[in-house]
């Protein structure tokens, strides 16, 4: 999935901006659901 972002990155570089915003909000949501697991288990 990370190549497909990434060649569609070097094929299309206008679309940089919302390949990273989008990546930033796939990180988000998925550090957010770890710290979720992570006080719940605590």
């Amino acid at each position: 999935m990370l190549l497909a972002l990434y060649g569609g990155f070097l094929v299309n570089y206008e679309s940089m901006e919302s390949i990273a915003f989008m990546l930033k909000l796939f990180f988000y949501e998925t550090i957010g659901s770890i710290r979720e697991k992570w006080l719940k288990n605590e």
